[in-house]
């Protein structure tokens, strides 16, 4: 008896370490062929976080563009002029347009850019019809 419980603690130590050492085996091959699957692969990527998507873009024609009329230019110009962008800022105002044109303007006699642009946009609350009036302004130099 003794001589069969000696024999089957054998074999079960013997076919248990086989047996690990085959899973590790195993294991080291699916982790070499999963490294070889990996690519890097470099990604641009853009994202505009400060317009909702429920934003509607407007066209702009405040006091400011005519009191500036020397410094403002258009996104278009400021690409064909080469300027570089100093500073973005947003200015937010719940219906009053030229409450908004006041406050552009008094951040513009604050910083004095060499050149600055204005996008206003109509930011909508859902489906509700009511709006907020967004001006994101870029200085240039």
């Amino acid at each position: 008896m003794k001589k069969t419980l000696i024999a089957v603690s054998l074999v079960t130590l013997l076919s248990t370490g086989a047996v690990a050492k085959n899973i590790s085996q195993e294991q080291q091959k699916i982790d070499a062929d999963m490294a070889s699957l990996e690519t890097a692969v470099p990604v641009l990527v853009h994202i505009e976080k400060d317009i909702d998507t429920n934003a509607q873009q407007v066209e702009y024609k405040g006091f400011v563009i005519s009191e500036y009329k020397d410094i403002y230019v258009t996104h278009h110009d400021a690409k064909k002029m080469g300027l570089e962008k100093v500073h973005t800022f947003h200015v937010y105002n719940q219906h009053d347009i030229d409450k908004l044109s006041a406050d552009i303007a008094k951040h513009i006699e604050k910083d004095q850019p060499d050149f600055f642009s204005v996008d206003l946009y109509k930011d909508y609350y859902g489906d509700s019809g009511v709006f907020r009036y967004v001006a994101r302004v870029i200085e240039y130099r």
